[in-house]
């Protein structure tokens, strides 16, 4: 059975573990710890969650919560930026013609891109649509 896999290094996080709502916590916790760590409270809660969302789509969507899959998460932190890079192992998806938009007051998801594009400087993905990049300038 697949487990949750960490690896840190004085600039880097690095995660590995299968599509679950309990490991998304987990890999929050791991995220806070690691930024705490290297004394960049102040950027943990928007670090924390893009990270999050970007988890949770690719657990959800990219995954299909399926224990047969890996979700691999990197957070960098190097020369006043941190980048934060989400792959799940699932078909992709066609981000290129994504509303991002704000969805409507009373639904129930679609907020995550939304959130992500509004807290960090700079967004993107490979051409197959399963990983995301984040960057944000924390100096």
């Amino acid at each position: 059975m697949k487990r949750f896999h960490k690896t840190e290094e004085p600039g880097a996080l690095c995660l590995e573990f299968p599509p679950s709502m309990d490991m998304v916590d987990r890999a929050g916790e791991a995220v806070r710890g690691f930024l705490r760590g290297r004394n960049l409270d102040k950027h943990v809660f928007e670090l924390g969650l893009m990270s999050r969302e970007a988890i949770c789509n690719a657990v959800i969507h990219g995954c299909g919560l399926s224990p047969a899959r890996l979700v691999r998460y990197e957070l960098r932190v190097d020369k006043g930026w941190a980048t934060i890079s989400v792959v799940d192992q699932g078909d992709g998806w066609n981000w290129r013609n994504h509303d991002y938009s704000l969805p409507a007051e009373d639904s129930v998801g679609g907020r995550g891109l939304f959130i992500i594009r509004a807290y960090s400087d700079e967004m993107g993905f490979n051409n197959k649509g399963n990983e995301i990049t984040i960057r944000k300038r924390i100096a």
